[in-house]
């Protein structure tokens, strides 16, 4: 029994070894980036330009490309044993001319949006196309513009908070139900959750309401400045 065991053992141990000589050392077959401020990386270079260097960082030979300014690199030792040294290239300087600009040398046209318009209580035309109010909003959204996106995020969270409404409807059948209960407290509770189904109600027609505005109010302002 001993005898097996140790035969077990040595053969586990040669195949350990055996592996950490077949197996290459990840690190040591890669380039090794030498940074102007000291830094250290080391990756696997893909493309050298005029510019930067592209390379693929160790921890992740898959992953993402990368890239830094040449000028940010003092050498590259690749795993092939060659060194590539960078001189440091001054900034060209920009030449301002003195010359006269004409306008329609610079001027670029805003870009226009396709034309937005109310169609009823709840629809919009896009472009005539008609489309919901989830549509309107994505389509407002789009323009990226901080003021038309701050009304929508509103009219979004206000058009969330209407659906509190629907309390109206189980809050005035369970006051019903418990008013006509043979009890003190009956009377009271059954009271209490009229006003509270119709406090729902009257939050809903608020938030509806400014709502609303708020669509109006970015709808304006999209057609002022975007078509």
């Amino acid at each position: 029994m001993k005898t097996l065991k140790n035969k077990i053992y040595k053969i586990m141990l040669s195949g350990m070894l055996l592996s950490s000589v077949i197996i290459p050392n990840r690190s040591s077959a890669q380039d090794t980036m030498h940074f102007r401020n000291g830094d250290v990386l080391i990756g696997s270079v893909i493309e050298i330009t005029s510019d930067i260097v592209k390379y693929k960082k160790s921890q992740n030979l898959d992953g993402p490309d990368y890239s830094d300014f040449k000028n940010d690199i003092s050498s590259i030792h690749f795993k092939n044993g060659i060194v590539e040294n960078f001189e440091y290239q001054m900034p060209v300087q920009s030449v301002v001319l003195n010359m006269e600009v004409k306008k329609e040398d610079y001027f670029v046209e805003p870009k226009k949006h396709p034309s937005v318009k109310k169609f009823g209580k709840t629809k919009f035309l896009y472009d005539g196309a008609l489309i919901g109010n989830h549509d309107f909003h994505s389509v407002m959204l789009g323009v990226d513009d901080k003021r038309i996106t701050n009304h929508i995020t509103l009219a979004k969270k206000q058009e969330r908070g209407q659906y509190i409404g629907f309390a109206f409807f189980p809050c005035a059948i369970a006051g019903i139900a418990i008013a006509g209960m043979n009890s003190a407290e009956a009377p009271a509770l059954g009271a209490f959750m009229g006003v509270l189904g119709v406090a729902c109600f009257a939050t809903s027609i608020t938030l509806k309401v400014k709502r609303n505005q708020n669509e109006a109010a970015a709808l304006k302002l999209y057609q002022q400045h975007f078509n």
